[in-house]
């Protein structure tokens, strides 16, 4: 612990609050987007312009992709970074779109095309018809280092499991190899993968080593997959149709199809075709889990993306996602310590509240503090791993009681931390 690192002083203006208000949760994203090109018939275009403005991803991993005029139709440039390999002539390229507010690199030194060096294995056969992994490094405020992020199209089931499985298992192990080979300790490894954290090849990216299928809830130790809860409800983000929009609530859907993923494992070597599958896949390495405190994977819900028929449909595979460094979403992130709320001489301007981070990550943004009569102190803070600050409201009508006091902690306008006392005697500290 690194003691208190500051005291936090002044008035925080609305020019502070708004520059800080800038650190905030990085959602990622993976989407097969099915064979898209700047010419898409009305409806499915009108599909897809609900789902991208409804899911409001930080950075979107696409699949399926013709060209950058197809991107720049559906994600305006003033708003949004795209990367994608301009020299194809594919139309199964992979892409990034990135928010322009979220900072990146590529391998290759260029700003949006994608070069030989942004892709990891240009001339290996595992990676069929301009679908090798494509790499970019995002830099967040976060971490002392990058996060490298790898979008992956496996190759299909087309044309039979069995025959398709070894170029998958393939691929994977050319990923392993990668990431045991490189010094890059933040990773996350996302996209249509063909094949659910059941199938061999997915539990070879998981375990690190060749593996076989199994029907198990393991999420791994060499990449944590994060879609393994998602699995075992028998949850899909491919072969989704209308049916699947909620009954009670037409706005969601449901993306459970029952006995999908047992249909996966036990039809594995019978000709069976799998209709619905969990073939959308996120992976992180541990250290990146740890530190963004990251569990789970979730499916987009908007029921738009499910809604039409095969031609009118936003695609044939639903968004999934996955949000980085949520500190809202944790109980106790960021917690109140201690509390000096009777200092010895004058209490105005005196008071002072420790608050501690339980994160393993940097904190950079505005906390809310609020007392028993509900009056709120802004405060910008930056608190480091496992560290805490001492924060003194200054100029608010937000005050400590000497006795019969309620504190409430706010990260985005959600409680994460709650304390109270009483009877606080002159110059004493209460501790929580």
């Amino acid at each position: 612990m690194g003691g208190y690192r500051h005291i936090l002083v002044g008035v925080f203006i609305s020019l502070v609050i708004s520059t800080w208000a800038k650190a905030k949760p990085l959602t990622v994203a993976t989407y097969n987007i099915k064979y898209l090109t700047a010419c898409v018939n009305s409806v499915r275009e009108s599909h897809l312009r609900q789902v991208i403005e409804l899911a409001d991803f930080d950075l979107w991993a696409l699949q399926e992709v013709k060209d950058r005029r197809a991107l720049i139709y559906f994600f305006p440039e003033e708003d949004w970074n795209i990367v994608i390999d301009d020299q194809s002539t594919d139309d199964q390229n992979l892409a990034f779109v990135i928010k322009k507010d979220v900072k990146y690199r590529l391998e290759s030194g260029n700003t949006h095309d994608a070069g030989k060096l942004d892709f990891l294995f240009p001339d290996s056969s595992n990676f069929p018809d301009k679908r090798d992994v494509l790499k970019v490094y995002l830099e967040v405020a976060e971490l002392s280092d990058e996060i490298v992020v790898l979008n992956h199209h496996a190759k299909s089931r087309y044309n039979g499991r069995l025959t398709s499985e070894p170029v998958r298992i393939g691929a994977s192990l050319e990923i392993v190899d990668y990431l045991s080979s490189s010094a890059e300790q933040y990773v996350v490894l996302l996209g249509d993968f063909n094949d659910t954290g059941d199938d061999a090849s997915l539990n070879t990216l998981e375990n690190g080593v060749k593996s076989i299928i199994e029907l198990e809830n393991n999420t791994g130790s060499f990449m944590e997959n994060l879609t393994e809860s998602l699995l075992s409800v028998d949850a899909v983000t491919y072969g989704l149709n209308s049916r699947a929009i909620d009954s009670m609530d037409r706005s969601r859907l449901n993306p459970t199809i029952s006995g999908s993923r047992q249909d996966n494992v036990l039809n594995y070597d019978d000709g069976y075709v799998v209709k619905r599958a969990l073939y959308d896949q996120i992976l992180v390495s541990p250290a990146l889990k740890d530190h963004a405190m990251v569990n789970s994977a979730d499916v987009f819900a908007g029921a738009v993306s499910v809604a039409g028929n095969s031609d009118t449909r936003a695609s044939d595979h639903v968004p999934l996602f996955t949000t980085l460094f949520d500190a809202a979403s944790k109980i106790e992130s960021l917690s109140i310590k201690r509390v000096l709320a009777n200092p010895d001489g004058a209490d105005n301007d005196n008071e002072l509240l420790v608050i501690n981070s339980s994160l393993h990550y940097t904190f950079k943004g505005v906390i809310t503090l609020r007392d028993e009569y509900g009056s709120d102190y802004l405060a910008s803070v930056d608190i480091q791993p496992l560290d805490e600050i001492t924060v003194r409201p200054l100029a608010t009508a937000f005050s400590l009681n000497n006795d019969q006091e309620t504190i409430s902690l706010y990260i985005s306008g959600k409680e994460v931390d709650r304390i109270s006392y009483s009877n606080a005697a002159s110059g004493e500290w209460q501790i929580f």
